[in-house]
């Protein structure tokens, strides 16, 4: 549980670990069924939490998943705590931690297509401070920095307004749930609705 911090708190963004994973499937579990509650109904999340969102130790290898700490800057006393996550990935698979059924590890060429942003959380005690911007240049800049051209991704309905304002649009395609839509139908039947989007860095 995330301790009350002082007024002012100092942030570090690093590399995930192994060591990392109990601490994170803890955060995404609070983010999203405090975050996507507007959005899904508790059947959905609870269905999401068990066969989608999660962890991805391939992410955690490939080292293309980060973490923001918080760390109190007026007392000594007060522990650091895990507050946002999110990565990119070289690989095919859209979206999803390790208990997700359909992954694909294969290779992305990165003259043909497009980078993965993937699993992007931010603790709900900490959103509108800036993590999330924070994180998505970090990722957007690593996709970069492997020769990417552009980003996709499957997003919930609470981040796509913050994706449009970075420049994210609704990719037009037709896929699970209709045009622009690559909607998630669970193991047990239920249907995670989620928009696809897109960035091009050209």
């Amino acid at each position: 549980m995330v301790p009350a911090f002082p007024p002012k708190y100092d942030y570090r963004l690093r590399s995930a670990t192994p060591a990392d994973i109990p601490a994170l499937n803890d955060m995404i579990s609070l983010s999203v069924r405090t975050l996507h509650k507007p959005f899904y109904s508790d059947d959905i999340i609870d269905s999401a939490m068990k066969y989608v969102y999660g962890a991805d130790t391939q992410l955690i290898s490939d080292e293309t998943y980060f973490l923001i700490e918080a760390f109190p800057s007026q007392s000594s006393d007060l522990e650091s705590a895990m507050v946002a996550a999110g990565g990119w990935s070289f690989r095919s698979t859209l979206y999803g931690g390790d208990q997700f059924s359909d992954r694909d590890p294969a290779p992305l060429n990165p003259e043909i297509d497009a980078a993965k942003l993937r699993a992007m959380f931010v603790h709900p005690s900490f959103t509108r401070q800036g993590l999330a911007n924070l994180m998505l240049a970090k990722c957007e800049g690593e996709a970069k920095k492997k020769g990417f051209k552009r980003l996709e991704f499957g997003a919930t309905y609470a981040g796509i307004p913050f994706y449009e304002k970075a420049g994210y649009v609704r990719l037009k395609e037709v896929g699970e749930g209709g045009e622009g839509r690559c909607d998630k139908v669970m193991k047990d039947g239920r249907r995670l609705e989620l928009a696809k989007m897109g960035k091009s860095f050209e």
